[in-house]
């Protein structure tokens, strides 16, 4: 079970810093007693969009670890688990895991965007366009009366 942690994390770097990045912001980077293993980590970052996503995956199999198991006791040494603590920093890195990904977009800003969009053949056509209730033979919208679209 290899455990690691340089203290040098970086969410753009090697898988190294990554790694460390992911332990960092789950708090396991007490060598002599680490929760997540390299390749646990490694495995989460392969499945998420980038750092918070994987911590946050981390910090969910630490919430489900041990079930319903609070706390446990060998002769005089009993170690507590704190399951809502993980849970909620899973929910925060959530959070931030996605907050990063949704980029609004607004096109038709400028005649060439209008006309990439609208020649591109696999979009979907909106419900609503310019003229949709024009009629052939009625008056346009400003038109003088008289003027009538033919």
């Amino acid at each position: 079970m290899a455990f690691t942690y340089s203290d040098n994390p970086s969410s753009t770097g090697t898988a190294a810093q990554k790694r460390d990045a992911v332990r960092f912001l789950i708090q396991d980077t007490d060598t002599t007693n680490g929760k997540v293993t390299d390749a646990q980590i490694a495995w989460a970052l392969a499945e998420e969009p980038n750092i918070y996503g994987a911590a946050a995956r981390c910090c969910e199999a630490l919430a489900n670890k041990h079930g319903n198991i609070s706390s446990r006791s060998v002769g005089d040494t009993s170690i507590s688990y704190d399951h809502q603590a993980y849970a909620t920093l899973a929910t925060t890195l959530r959070v931030k895991a996605r907050s990063g990904l949704e980029t609004p977009y607004c096109g038709g800003l400028s005649q060439g965007d209008k006309h990439t969009t609208e020649s591109d053949t696999d979009r979907v056509e909106p419900d609503f366009k310019r003229g949709l209730f024009e009629f052939l033979g009625t008056a346009q919208p400003g038109a003088v009366s008289g003027d009538h679209e033919t």
